[in-house]
Formats: C-alpha cells, sequence, structure tokens
C-alpha cells in the first residue's frame, strides 16, 4: 500500500501548489452561477459555410450532373420494370420445375414415398378463413385498387427485388441438391457381432 499513499501525498501536493482554495471557489461559484433554460433552435438559422479551397470553388462552378442525364417517362420505366418482373417471373418458374425435378431424383435415390399431406392442407386453409359480407368484400377491393394506383411504381420494384431473392435461393437449393445428387449414396452399416 505504499504506492496508494505516495499517490494521495502526490495528489495533495499537487493542488496546494497549484492554488486550489475551495472557499475561493464557492465564492466565485455563487457570484457566476445563473440557470439558463433551453435556447429555441427554432429561431436562429444557421450560417451558410464559406468554404476557402479551391478545390469546392470549382466544384461548384461544373455543371450539375441531373441536368445531363435525361430523366425516363414514367410510362416507359413502368414498363421496362414490368417487362424484367416477367422475365424474372419466367426465369424462377424454370428454376422451380429443375429443383422440382431435383428433388424427385433425391427423393427416389433415397426412397422415400410421397405422401398425401398437400390435401389435408389446402382443406384446414379453407376452413379457416373468415366470411365476408358482400359490401365488406367491396370495400376491401376497391381499397386495394386505390392502393395499387397510388404505389404502382413501389409495388413493381419490389416485386423485381422479391424475385431476385427468390431467384438467389431457389438457385443455392439447386446448387446444394446437385451436390448432394454428385456424392455417393452412403448406407449404414449393419454391424452385428457374432
Amino acid at each position: 500500500m505504499p504506492l496508494l499513499e505516495e499517490f494521495v501525498h502526490d495528489c495533495i501536493k499537487h493542488y496546494q501548489t497549484v492554488g486550489y482554495d475551495p472557499a475561493e471557489r464557492r465564492e466565485r461559484y455563487l457570484r457566476e452561477r445563473e440557470l439558463l433554460g433551453r435556447k429555441p433552435t427554432a429561431v436562429k438559422k444557421p450560417l451558410p459555410k464559406r468554404s476557402t479551397s479551391k478545390t469546392s470553388q470549382k466544384i461548384s462552378t461544373l455543371p450539375s450532373t441531373k441536368k445531363l442525364i435525361p430523366k425516363k417517362d414514367p410510362a416507359q420505366r413502368r414498363k421496362e420494370v414490368e417487362a424484367k418482373v416477367e422475365e424474372l417471373k419466367g426465369r424462377l418458374a424454370r428454376l422451380k420445375e429443375i429443383l422440382a425435378q431435383l428433388v424427385e431424383q433425391a427423393k427416389a435415390r433415397s426412397g422415400v414415398k410421397e405422401s398425401d399431406n398437400k390435401d389435408e392442407k389446402t382443406s384446414t386453409r379453407r376452413s379457416s378463413t373468415s366470411k365476408l359480407t358482400d359490401k365488406q368484400k367491396a370495400d376491401k377491393a376497391k381499397a386495394q385498387q386505390d392502393y395499387y394506383e397510388k404505389h404502382k411504381d413501389e409495388i413493381l420494384d419490389k416485386q423485381v427485388k422479391t424475385l431476385d431473392s427468390q431467384i438467389k435461393s431457389v438457385a443455392q437449393k439447386i446448387k446444394d441438391m446437385r451436390e448432394k445428387l454428385a456424392a455417393p449414396a452412403v448406407r449404414p452399416v449393419n454391424r452385428t457381432r457374432l
């Protein structure tokens, strides 16, 4: 503990040489104290920044790139996006067919039999849906149509993104399935002791 005592002694010695007087500090605090409230930020407007560097002056004198790039017509852009969606849907359908064939091959190779669970799942889904009146159905259809008209472009962009992600996942599944089929089938060894 001699190190701790030395440290405390050095701290006390330091404050004695600096001239810290607690009574004087309290007096100064009492003289200068003032409670400041929040200052509204809406009143002050930020001053424009002035840059003195030559590079920023050169950049500001260059013509903006927005004027150089022609903006596409919304109708033309919508047609391009719709065409891309159709292309991606077709690609996804082909990939799903390939995946289904590979799954069939894997099932045949492993000896797994198909089950009739699909019929049970669809029948329970149909019975669990809630019944809507004709007016509710019409209101829901109108609301959906209005939403579609307002957000048509956003919906198409989201559709492109989801189709891309689905294509990537199906392509990865196909790759994994091909690797699995390429590997030799390992059968469990029957080890019995005689």
